[in-house]
């Protein structure tokens, strides 16, 4: 029954190994102690950062798309509606005619960032950036400046 070519195996499970991490004394020679303290005040910087509220639900976004009002710029258009909870939220919508994957996503990595760095001044509500097929050839600064106009505009509309 049992052919030559079959060996005996255990059926018990091996010892588990100590982890295989090595300590921080051993990690390596060149590092000095100092990279902790910087790992620490990376960490930091990370945390102060806000996180945005973003709308991804479809049902928001037609909410929104249909029931809010839109202001058209030359690289993108808002529609909000305003009032809800106390803070913003924000959704990006990036049609496939604006060209591949790699520019939709540097689009909306563009327009995310101005909106966070421009985010205390957004009154209460949801805003839905759509952008348009000529922001391609714009450049940060042109779509932050859109934005803080937008800004100005429905900030003088509330107050």
């Amino acid at each position: 029954m049992g052919g030559k070519d079959e060996e005996d195996i255990s059926a018990q499970r091996p010892q588990e190994k100590e982890d295989a991490r090595l300590s921080e004394k051993d990690e390596h020679e060149g590092r000095t102690g100092d990279h902790q303290e910087e790992k620490a005040q990376g960490q930091k910087r990370a945390h102060r950062l806000s996180l945005m509220r973003t709308i991804r639900k479809k049902g928001d976004f037609q909410e929104v798309l249909c029931f809010g009002r839109t202001r058209r710029y030359r690289n993108f258009l808002v529609t909000y509606l305003e009032g809800g909870t106390g803070e913003a939220a924000f959704g990006f919508s990036l049609s496939r005619k604006l060209g591949g994957s790699v520019v939709r996503n540097r689009m909306r990595r563009r327009l995310k960032e101005a909106v966070r760095i421009h985010e205390d001044e957004f009154p209460p509500g949801r805003y839905v950036f759509t952008v348009r097929r000529r922001a391609r050839e714009s450049d940060f600064r042109e779509l932050e400046e859109e934005l803080v106009r937008f800004c100005g505009e429905i900030g003088k509309e509330e107050g």
